[in-house]
């Protein structure tokens, strides 16, 4: 069985996790030869799987959109499209907060 392997560069997780030695410089990959994801190709499967590390709370939407490979606002917009919460209960806190904060100069 041959394998598909996605090569993510680590600097995503943050450089000061690379040279604690927590992370290696490059994190492989290695998929099933299925056709299904050779018909996918490697930007969906990236994309798939940083919506998916995004929605488990494992990353921040800007690493999310990293690993991806787009842009913030491209990544956001997907998110949206595939019905995926950016927008939740923290996020909606520290806006009113900063709004508090604000209207209180």
């Amino acid at each position: 069985m041959k394998f598909l392997s996605l090569e993510i560069p680590a600097l995503l997780f943050g450089l000061s996790k690379i040279i604690s030695g927590a992370y290696p410089l490059i994190m492989i990959i290695t998929l099933p030869d299925d056709p299904v994801l050779v018909e996918m190709g490697e930007a969906e499967i990236r994309l798939d799987l940083a919506c998916g590390a995004y929605a488990a709370g494992h990353v921040s939407r800007g690493v999310a959109a990293r690993m991806a490979g787009i842009d913030r606002l491209a990544f956001d917009q997907i998110l949206v499209a595939r019905r995926i919460p950016s927008y939740g209960e923290e996020r909606l806190a520290e806006d009113r907060e900063t709004l508090r904060s604000l209207a209180g100069k």
